[in-house]
């Protein structure tokens, strides 16, 4: 389905048929990288929106609309068009600063919240500055080779290094989703909401009264870290590491990915 916010052209996919979760992808990703949920379990509904400048979504040149907070006001707007009153929201790298700006912004909206791999933001104003640098300098390398150099780049990232583990297939798969963004759009967002860009949430997210569960990869250490640091700091948050796995936990280890967020909704249900 497509619907407006503030002008712009969204896309979401919804998959399964059940109690809703919203699921939000990191940059490059798109909806479709959430399917594989409802495979695993049928009686969940995931609702999937192209976050603004990847997929189906359009990718303005304006960059205040890339702004965190206009996205986070954008999925209170789908989820009252679809008259959804509160869900439960996954949200991935990206998508989980999204998803924690959402649930800082809009809590009333928010059931529970399971935040993959991800963080807050960046306290230091001297380090968010240099994140935004090096940001514009991957701006600057979409730029000069177009989405092929830049996903030819993005896949060999250390970050990323445990997807070569994947099956070719898995990988061929990611690489075909990378490639269908449009280069504007992943420029303008990193411009927009990049981890430097956005406000940092640290001091904020002890004010979070939801159940959050925090996963992790035990290869992935930088985040397994913030993972902790935020589990510390959020009044009812669970702290989950997925051995022999890194960055990309529902990608590399599934199974043992929606077990651990099924095994969280059941014992907080009665939330």
């Amino acid at each position: 389905m497509d619907f407006f916010y503030n002008n712009v052209k969204y896309h979401v996919e919804t998959f399964g048929n059940g109690e809703p979760i919203m699921a939000l992808h990191g940059f490059t990703g798109n909806s479709n990288g959430w399917r594989f949920y409802s495979e695993i379990i049928s009686d969940r509904t995931i609702i999937a929106p192209d976050i603004i400048g990847h997929g189906q979504s359009e990718s303005p040149e304006d960059i205040s609309h890339y702004q965190i907070e206009e996205q986070a006001a954008m999925l209170a707007h789908l989820i009252n068009l679809m008259k959804i009153s509160k869900v439960d929201v996954i949200g991935y790298s990206m998508g989980g600063r999204l998803a924690i700006t959402f649930a800082l912004l809009f809590p009333e909206k928010v059931h529970r919240l399971i935040l993959e791999s991800t963080t807050p933001g960046i306290n230091s104003i001297e380090d968010r500055e240099k994140r935004m640098i090096n940001d514009m300098k991957i701006c600057q390398m979409i730029k000069d080779k177009e989405i092929e150099g830049f996903v030819n780049y993005w896949e060999n990232i250390p970050l990323f290094a445990s997807q070569k583990k994947l099956t070719a297939h898995k990988r061929e798969q990611v690489r075909t989703q990378r490639l269908r963004n449009n280069p504007q759009g992943l420029i303008n967002s990193l411009i927009g909401m990049g981890t430097g860009a956005q406000p940092s949430w640290w001091t904020s997210i002890a004010k979070l009264q939801m159940p959050v569960l925090i996963l992790t990869g035990s290869i992935d250490q930088k985040f397994c870290t913030i993972g902790e640091e935020m589990s510390m700091r959020i009044q009812r948050a669970t702290h989950q590491t997925i051995e022999k796995s890194g960055h990309t936990v529902h990608l590399e280890k599934p199974l043992q990915y929606v077990d651990e967020i099924e095994k969280f909704l059941l014992e907080t249900s009665t939330y």
